[in-house]
């Protein structure tokens, strides 16, 4: 029977503890499709944290609560320019529950459960929502549905978490180890109304882990002005 994997709220703001670490551990890209400032633009993003393993039985995972894709100073998102779909119908229904040109991307996931059958390979179909994006994910015989919040250059993605016996994840985790997405060219987003003497805009990526820890990596996108 298919699995829906609901898009959770973090149940409590975690307070950061005394040893929390800066980290490497994640590859981070982020391009538009236009070198041209001031510009309606698709963007190409991807996250991979690149030597993530399940851990032992009985260990709970270690777990990135967030992502912020703090795009190029300046750019600009605007996804009420689209028809919104809303998580409930989607989750309920799937994508043809949302209406006519709320599709703006595709994409794709991987999916590490400590399972023989991992890596799990899902595909990605991306809906503007009211102020932001909803990602929906299908393989394996299972769905989600990832919630993006869109303002000003941010792009924010609550990573939920989805345990393999509900209520019990001291016996698994399913945790998103990579994600890819394209954005399409069109109102969604707009780049810089200016391209630095680099020529090249400059894109971050913040990954919030659920101890306190932090990790913070940069992307660069060429340009010309």
């Amino acid at each position: 029977m298919k699995t829906v994997f609901l898009l959770t709220a973090l149940g409590a703001v975690l307070a950061v503890p005394a040893f929390a670490a800066t980290r490497d551990e994640h590859e981070f890209g982020l391009s538009f499709s236009t070198r041209a400032a001031n510009s309606k633009s698709g963007v190409k993003f991807f996250t991979d944290r690149v030597d993530y393993k399940a851990p032992p039985q009985g260990k709970l995972a270690d777990r990135v609560a967030s992502v912020t894709f703090v795009m190029a100073p300046g750019t600009r998102t605007n996804p009420n320019a689209y028809p919104s779909c809303s998580a409930k119908a989607l989750e309920q229904r799937g994508p043809g529950a949302c209406p006519k040109g709320s599709k703006v991307g595709t994409g794709k996931a991987e999916v590490i459960t400590g399972l023989p059958l991992d890596p799990i390979i899902m595909s990605a179909q991306v809906f503007t929502t009211r102020n932001g994006l909803l990602t929906y994910l299908t393989g394996s015989g299972q769905t989600q549905v990832i919630g993006l919040t869109m303002r000003g250059n941010k792009i924010v993605a609550p990573v939920p978490r989805k345990c393999l016996i509900p209520s019990d994840c001291s016996q698994g985790e399913a945790v998103l180890k990579r994600l890819s997405v394209t954005l399409n060219p069109g109102k969604i987003v707009t780049t810089p109304r200016s391209c630095p003497s680099s020529h090249k805009w400059t894109n971050t990526a913040v990954y919030q882990f659920v101890n306190g820890d932090r990790e913070t990596e940069t992307s660069t996108s060429k340009c010309k002005g």
